[in-house]
């Protein structure tokens, strides 16, 4: 649920960050681009990522970044800080998704496809919700959009605890 909402809550508040910031429509719309240009040139991070810290600890590593840095919008919300975060974001996300499906294929081989669909899902769905409720955390936390995109932070901590729930005992 944790891997899309970092990037897909700053759609619908485009046009609110933009008058906010005093931006363009390019500067406004890099936010969204350079985390899914970074998904795709920092992918391939993943192998020496998982070198380096192995599944377990490469995965909590990248799960604390993702939720670090949406966190970090609560207080550091000008365009530079916005812009660093989400290519930061870009890149756990990039390395993240590799090892995930590294780790589906090691731990469910006779049930790889209906756990990917799972995985598929969850990512699909934390897209969704992000997109559609961001609207309406701006307007319940008094139209604060930085409170709006930093809420999306408790999934990467609900995630987080998840997985070091699961991974304490193997």
């Amino acid at each position: 649920l944790n891997l899309r909402p970092a990037v897909t809550s700053i759609g619908p508040l485009l046009d609110t960050i933009r008058n906010d910031l005093q931006l363009t429509n390019s500067e406004v719309s890099l936010l969204t681009a350079i985390p899914v240009i970074c998904m795709g040139l920092f992918a391939p991070l993943a192998v020496h990522w998982l070198n380096k810290f192995g599944q377990r600890k490469g995965i909590s590593i990248l799960i604390f970044i993702i939720g670090g840095m949406t966190l970090l919008r609560t207080w550091f919300y000008d365009y530079i800080s916005l812009l660093i975060t989400a290519f930061i974001i870009g890149i756990a996300i990039a390395i993240i998704g590799p090892i995930i499906s590294s780790l589906i294929k090691e731990k469910f081989p006779t049930r790889m496809a209906s756990a990917i669909g799972i995985y598929s899902l969850g990512m699909g769905a934390g897209a969704t919700l992000s997109a559609g409720l961001t609207g309406v955390i701006y307007v319940i936390v008094g139209e604060q959009w930085e409170i709006a995109l930093s809420i999306w932070s408790a999934l990467a901590l609900l995630a987080y605890v998840v997985w070091i729930l699961s991974i304490k005992d193997t």
